[in-house]
């Protein structure tokens, strides 16, 4: 009874991890292009977009698909060798990656949940043990949701949705939408927040501080927010920069202000002294 428990939530864990990691990344799959293209940066790779979204595209849903189809018991060897393939190339990429810290972070999650390097080794660590006690046990348990005979249907309904969800992403918008800032999300603050510097590309207080991307003499902008990335991860067009900038020049001369203020009550305040 304990080794049947242990290999259903073994088969639940493991999988939800692999479910959750390709959903996450193929419901926006830009998000993962970028990513991947951000490792290829770092090795100065260069490669057609093409073949990155090919390569995005299989990766995210190889994980969903064997993934979902480790939950549900169906295909037990397959499911948990393939598996422990990806924890092949993933478990020492993601050693490297705690060791040099090339990238902020590895992208298993997506925009969904964003976790350090050594967070990601330890946890790929945990998986492939995880996944070494399901390829001894797992074609043991017999039981699972669908009958041998059908999970042939199984395997492909899972793999047409994750290619219509995938597409819809690469081609639309997420249908699950994680970013930083989802559709319809305001990048440009209220005028009445005083202390809103735009200039800076850092988070402070909840507040994303994002680059504004102007030309001498031009009423129009682009607002940038790189996200740690060395490209412009999100942007949007400022139709009016001048209430931006009127903005910033009031909120610097008094900080000026402020700080001759300070400046000035210092000195009276060492004369008094002396």
């Amino acid at each position: 009874m304990w080794k049947r428990i242990s290999v259903w939530m073994l088969r639940l864990c493991v999988g939800a991890v692999f479910i959750m990691s390709g959903l996450v990344k193929m419901v926006d799959l830009w998000g993962f292009v970028f990513k991947i293209e951000e490792y290829l940066a770092v090795w100065q790779l260069v490669q057609p977009r093409t073949i990155v979204f090919m390569v995005a595209m299989f990766v995210s849903g190889y994980e969903f698909v064997l993934g979902t189809l480790l939950a549900m018991g169906c295909y037990k060897r397959v499911a948990p060798w393939g598996l422990m393939l990806t924890m092949a190339v993933m478990l020492p990429l993601t050693a490297y990656l705690w060791v040099a810290d090339p990238v902020s972070d590895c992208g298993c999650f997506g925009d969904f949940w964003k976790i350090s390097n050594a967070a990601t080794f330890w946890k790929n660590v945990a998986i492939t043990v995880a996944l070494g006690v399901l390829l001894k046990w797992n074609a043991g348990l017999k039981e699972s949701l669908f009958n041998p005979a059908i999970q042939w249907m199984v395997g492909a309904w899972i793999s047409l949705y994750a290619i219509i969800v995938g597409l819809y992403g690469y081609n639309a918008q997420p249908m699950l939408d994680f970013r930083a800032f989802p559709v319809g999300a305001p990048l440009v603050a209220k005028a009445n927040e005083e202390d809103d510097n735009f200039t800076l590309l850092y988070e402070k207080d909840g507040v994303r501080h994002c680059l504004l991307v102007t030309g001498e003499g031009m009423e129009e902008g682009v607002l940038v927010e790189s996200e740690g990335s060395s490209y412009a991860r999100y942007f949007a067009f400022v139709p009016s920069v001048s209430g931006i900038l009127e903005q910033e020049q009031a909120v610097k001369e008094t900080q000026t202000l402020s700080m001759i203020k300070e400046s000035g009550q210092e000195e009276q305040a060492g004369m008094v002294l002396s």
